[in-house]
């Protein structure tokens, strides 16, 4: 399901500690998923707010990124999957 919508970030950009965007792979549940120079995945998450979430275990480090005056809110994983993604979508999500 790749789209050819261009992506919000752009590659080299940073996403914390010097580790930044080697490039956007796909575009899926209305998640950005980018490869990064560190060899995980960062999933930008376009349509959830961040008072929305609903990360009560502290599962998963939430990253503000700030660009063109808009904020969203991603998260560094190690593997990506569309099926991971789906579940952490929904445990963001569900309280």
């Amino acid at each position: 399901m790749t789209t050819s919508i261009k992506p919000i970030l752009h590659n080299g950009f940073e996403i914390k500690d010097g580790i930044t965007v080697k490039n956007r792979i796909e575009r899926v549940f209305f998640t950005d998923v980018y490869k990064l120079s560190d060899n995980s995945f960062f999933y930008l998450l376009l349509n959830i707010q961040p008072n929305e979430i609903n990360d009560r275990r502290g599962r998963y480090e939430m990253i503000r990124i700030e660009k063109d005056r808009k904020e969203w809110i991603g998260l560094i994983v190690r593997e990506h999957s569309v099926g991971q993604l789906s579940d952490i979508v929904k445990n963001l999500t569900t309280i």
